[in-house]
């Protein structure tokens, strides 16, 4: 019976690494396409010299943090957290600990080898403080350690695990991000375009305000000056 469980978990196991691989994936398509959205968007907003609550809100925060940053080193907190280890999580992570700690790794191993084991090492005792007992056990399989020892008594938190991640994947999949990842060029000017009209970019310049100090009264530059972007449209 232990054997079959065993098996099982082991396969939920292999799932739940390919899920995570994909969730990193998604995250890093998804963090490119908000780098070159937000890239683009500044210079518009630039060029427009148009005043956005958010976007003039990030400069006027971000200098004044910069004139009253203080680091109170009364905040930092060097003890790790006390997690209060099921007995199957303690077991489990001493197993890890006689493959991968310091003290237990042979003399004679390449460099590598070791780096990797110090990483697994450190990486277990984060997941014993995080309270993330899933990845601890991905980590122990990783080593071949047999779980057939192991008495796990909640399986319910792998799949609690598995349906995290795959929800993560479809919101992911759901954001303006990854649609902007896979848009034609033509596509991403109707999402800019779709942006900076409910932003109220496009409004009169005599209703624009102005974003940056300086004398007079004009507003910035008119739409007619960045046609060259090709992100407008003569009506």
């Amino acid at each position: 019976m232990k054997r079959k469980r065993s098996g099982a978990l082991s396969k939920t196991l292999i799932r739940l690494r390919y899920l995570e691989t994909e969730v990193d994936d998604c995250r890093e398509v998804c963090e490119f396409s908000r780098t070159e959205i937000e890239t683009q968007l500044r210079q518009i907003h630039k060029d427009l010299n148009v005043y956005d609550k958010y976007l003039d809100s990030d400069f006027e925060n971000l200098e004044k943090a910069s004139e009253h940053s203080t680091i109170n080193t009364e905040d930092v907190k060097c003890e790790p957290k006390k997690a209060n280890l099921p007995s199957w999580a303690k077991k489990l992570y001493r197993k890890i600990a006689i493959i991968t700690h310091p003290d237990k790794v042979p003399n004679g191993l390449a460099k590598n080898i070791k780096d990797k084991f110090l990483r697994i090492y450190q990486e277990s005792k984060e997941f014993i403080e995080k309270e993330d007992y899933v990845k601890l056990a991905m980590v122990a399989d990783e080593l071949s350690i047999d779980l057939c020892d192991i008495e796990i008594k909640n399986f319910s938190i792998f799949a609690q695990k598995e349906r995290s991640l795959m929800s993560e994947i479809e919101n992911l999949k759901k954001s303006l991000f990854w649609a902007w990842a896979n848009s034609t060029d033509e596509q991403k000017e109707l999402i800019l375009k779709d942006f900076i009209k409910s932003r109220g970019w496009t409004s009169k310049e005599s209703q624009r305000s102005r974003s940056r100090k300086g004398p007079g009264n004009h507003p910035g530059k008119s739409l007619s000056q960045i046609k060259n972007k090709n992100l407008y449209e003569k009506k």
